[in-house]
C-alpha cells in the first residue's frame, strides 16, 4: 500500500534516494527523512567480484566502518582502550574468582569511565581493578579494597585514591559495607574448628550491638570485624591473640585496642556472656566522638581549676597525691582508701562457678597474657624505682613506713582463671 501524504492526502511521494527523505508532489509535505533500507542488496567490484553494499553498525558505535589502506577497519577512539579494559578485568576477576555478572558490571563501569576521559593519565589496571571493585560493592560480595591492592601489589591507599576519584566523577551513591557480611570469612581464616559457626554467630551478634552502639559509623569494616571476632572467641574460650586478629583482618593492632575499650564504655560490656547472647539491650550509648568530647571539656575544666603540683626530684616518678586521706580520733591521717571494684559485675567480673564445664557467666572480656604481664610489671618497677620491692614495702607499713606505697603494690595481683586452657590469668583488684 502505497505511503499517503498526513497534510494533502496525496499519494504521489517522490524519494530521494541519496539524502534519505521523501516529500510530497502536491503540497512539499516531507513526509520521511533518514530512511534507512533493509534489504541487502550486492553490486561487483573493479575486479568483478560480488561485494555488499552498505557499512555494518555495531551496538554502541557512533559511525560505521570504513576500510583502511590495508584493508584493516578503522576503529572508535575508545574501541581499543575499552578491548584492554576488557581483557584487564577479565584477568583480575579469574584471579579473585569472581563471577560473570561481576565482570559484566565491572566492564560497564570501565566504558562510563572511558566517556568521561577518566582514564587518561591513569593506569588502566587500578581503574579496572577500581571498576570491580564498585560492581563487588554493588552485588554485595565479600571483597575489601585491600584484596585488589595484594593482588596487583600496590598500596592500598593508591586504588582507594582511584575509587574515590572515579566516584565522584560517575556521582554513584554506593551502600555501604556490612561488617556481618565479612565476619564468616575471617572465622575460616582463624581455624576455630567445629565451633566455628559459634564464634561467627557470637561475632555477628557483636557487630549488630557495635552498630546500635554507634562504633561501627565512620569505621573501616576490618576494625570492627577484628574487635568483635577477638571478643568471640574469648567467648567460646579460644585463646586468640591480637596479632593473630591483626594478619587475618589486615588492620593496625592500635585500632583493634580503640574498639575494644570504646566497647568498655557501653552498657553491654557490663553483660555476662549468658545476659549477652538472651537480652538485646534497647538503650543505645553515646557515640565514641561524643563521649571524647565530654571528656575532653572535663579535662579542660579540671585543668582550669587545679593547682600546680610542686616539681618532682628528676630521675623519679611523680607520685600522684592522694585527697581522701581520713583522720582518726588521734589527730593522724589514716591510710587512703583503695578504690573498690565490684568484681561480681560487668567485664571486669570472674562470673566462674566451681564447675570448670560452666562457661554461661564468663565475662565478655578479659585481659591477655602481655596486658596482665605488663600491668603486673609496671607496678612492680614503680615500686623498684621508689626506694624498694613490694615485699620490703609490706614489711616497713607494717613498722610504720610509707602506707601509699602498701596500696599501690597490693592494688594487682595476678590470680589464675579457673576452667580456662593453658596459664590464663585475670587481674584482680582490691
Amino acid at each position: 500500500m502505497a505511503k499517503l501524504c498526513p497534510e494533502c492526502g496525496g499519494g504521489v511521494i517522490e524519494y530521494n534516494e541519496a539524502a534519505g527523505n521523501g516529500f510530497c508532489n502536491q503540497c512539499g509535505t516531507l513526509v520521511e527523512e533518514n530512511r534507512i533500507v533493509a534489504e541487502v542488496t550486492f553490486g561487483e567490484s573493479a575486479s568483478g567480484a560480488a561485494i555488499a553494499h552498505g557499512s555494518f553498525v555495531a551496538l554502541g558505535q557512533t559511525r560505521a566502518h570504513t576500510g583502511g589502506a590495508f584493508g584493516h577497519g578503522s576503529s572508535e577512539p575508545g574501541e581499543q582502550s575499552a578491548a584492554h579494559g576488557r581483557v584487564l578485568i577479565r584477568q583480575q576477576s579469574s584471579a579473585l574468582h569472581l563471577g560473570e555478572h561481576i565482570m559484566e558490571k565491572a566492564q560497564r563501569y570501565y566504558n562510563l569511565a572511558i566517556s568521561h576521559r577518566f582514564i587518561k593519565g591513569r593506569r588502566s589496571e587500578y581503574v579496572a581493578a577500581v571498576c570491580l571493585y564498585i560492581a563487588c560493592r554493588t552485588s554485595g560480595t565479600r571483597h575489601m579494597l585491600i584484596d585488589f591492592s595484594d593482588m596487583l601489589r600496590v598500596n592500598v591507599f593508591v586504588l582507594g585514591a582511584y575509587y574515590l576519584k572515579l566516584v565522584r566523577e560517575l556521582n554513584l551513591n554506593l551502600p555501604l559495607i556490612d561488617p556481618a557480611h565479612l565476619i564468616a570469612r575471617f572465622a575460616a581464616l582463624l581455624e576455630f574448628g567445629e565451633e566455628t559457626n559459634k564464634v561467627v554467630i557470637d561475632a555477628t551478634r557483636l557487630v549488630t550491638r557495635f552498630s546500635r552502639d554507634w562504633m561501627t559509623h565512620g569505621r573501616r569494616p576490618a576494625g570492627i570485624c577484628g574487635a568483635c571476632l577477638l571478643l568471640a572467641a574469648r567467648m567460646n574460650n579460644f585463646r586468640r591473640s591480637i596479632q593473630e586478629i591483626v594478619q587475618v583482618v589486615k588492620i593496625g593492632d592500635e585500632t583493634v585496642k580503640k574498639r575494644l575499650e570504646e566497647f568498655k564504655l557501653t552498657p553491654s560490656a557490663a553483660l555476662t556472656m549468658h545476659d549477652f547472647r538472651n537480652v538485646m539491650l534497647e538503650e543505645a550509648a553515646d557515640p565514641p566522638s561524643f563521649t571524647k568530647g565530654l571528656e575532653k571539656q572535663k579535662q579542660e575544666g579540671k585543668e582550669g581549676k587545679g593547682k600546680p603540683l610542686s616539681a618532682s626530684s628528676p630521675g623519679k616518678r611523680k607520685r600522684v597525691q592522694v585527697d581522701d586521706a581520713e583522720e582518726d580520733d588521734t589527730g593522724e591521717a589514716s591510710a587512703p582508701v583503695a578504690p573498690t571494684v565490684d568484681m561480681t559485675q560487668g567485664i571486669v567480673a570472674l562470673g566462674l562457678d566451681n564447675s570448670p564445664n560452666d562457661r554461661s557467666n564468663r565475662p565478655l572480656f578479659y585481659p591477655s597474657d602481655d596486658e596482665e604481664r605488663d600491668a603486673f610489671n609496671e607496678i612492680i618497677n614503680q615500686d623498684k624505682d621508689e626506694g624498694g620491692d613490694g615485699e620490703q614495702g609490706l614489711d616497713k607499713d607494717e613498722g610504720g613506713g610509707d602506707k601509699t606505697r602498701l596500696w599501690r603494690a597490693a592494688v594487682v595481683s595476678i590470680e589464675p582463671l579457673s576452667g580456662r586452657s593453658g596459664n590464663a590469668t585475670a587481674i584482680i583488684i582490691y
